[in-house]
């Protein structure tokens, strides 16, 4: 991969009739040192077959195909894809797909669990990518993505600060913070701060809870924010707040708890006793 310079960036943008978008997430990071930082922790071999969303100009997915086997980079706009398929011409392991990220059919290109996804969101679609990537099949057996530094607070939370993501992204992986990235690395540079987080162990915990109660439990718990949980619960699923407020006593929790006070813990534990006891 070249060194890179914004004017490098622009002339090629105005080459192909292009001007990035900041409502669209169109900030190309172009640092070659910082994409190498990204994609290392993923530890790439010959063996591994990687999908990365939003590929932009494509530094990232040649930095990734000289240590995979195999990229798929899905690219939602056609003059970038044009570009890309001109760009990678000859490079057998890259493939270009010109398509929307949720109306790809994943099945035709992965099995669960062996795929990694590496990739530079476009910041409004990160909540969505990661429950649909985390929670429906075929899943990615390690996920690295560079987000907002406000997302990414929000999925590493703790009790207190606790959010519909958080519970979500800790139910069905391990996420970790890999780095802080400042806006000068990429271009045009965004007014907001970005991080590189990871998620591992996806598809690996077993809570030995039902999923689909449990997901229904959280998400009626975390629907009106301000509100004490139990007034939730009895408002989305017709549980009588003596039964909520019994079942958070009965775990060592106050029963004025609101949603975002409970751990991830604290949730299966309610699933587990809340359903049987009542559902």
């Amino acid at each position: 991969m070249e060194n890179l310079t914004r004017n490098k960036i622009k002339k090629i943008c105005r080459k192909i009739g292009f001007f990035p978008q900041r409502q669209s997430g169109q900030n190309f990071l172009y640092k070659k040192n910082i994409i190498k930082e990204i994609v290392n922790p993923a530890r790439l071999t010959n063996k591994d077959v990687v999908l990365e969303i939003g590929p932009g100009l494509g530094f990232m997915t040649e930095e990734i195909a000289d240590q995979a086997e195999r990229v798929i980079a899905i690219e939602l706009d056609k003059r970038l894809s044009l570009y890309l398929s001109g760009k990678f011409k000859g490079k057998k392991n890259i493939e270009i797909i010109n398509q929307d990220i949720f109306k790809v059919d994943l099945d035709k290109y992965f099995k669960d669990l062996e795929y990694i996804l590496i990739s530079n969101l476009p910041y409004n679609i990160t909540s969505l990518v990661l429950r649909n990537f985390l929670s429906q099949k075929p899943r990615p057996k390690k996920i690295i993505l560079t987000i907002q530094k406000e997302v990414a607070e929000r999925i590493l939370a703790v009790p207190g600060k606790m959010s519909l993501l958080s519970v979500i992204t800790q139910f069905y992986s391990d996420p970790a913070l890999k780095k802080k990235i400042g806006p000068e690395n990429f271009w045009p540079s965004p007014k907001i701060e970005s991080t590189v987080i990871i998620f591992e162990n996806i598809g690996q915990k077993d809570h030995k809870v039902d999923e689909e109660k449990f997901l229904r439990l959280v998400k009626t718990g975390f629907s009106a924010k301000r509100k004490k949980l139990s007034n939730n619960l009895k408002n989305g699923l017709e549980i009588p707040p003596e039964i909520s407020e019994k079942n958070l006593e009965k775990l060592g929790l106050r029963p004025d708890l609101r949603a975002q006070d409970l751990s991830l813990q604290n949730w299966v534990d309610l699933s587990k006793n809340l359903f049987d006891d009542f559902v």
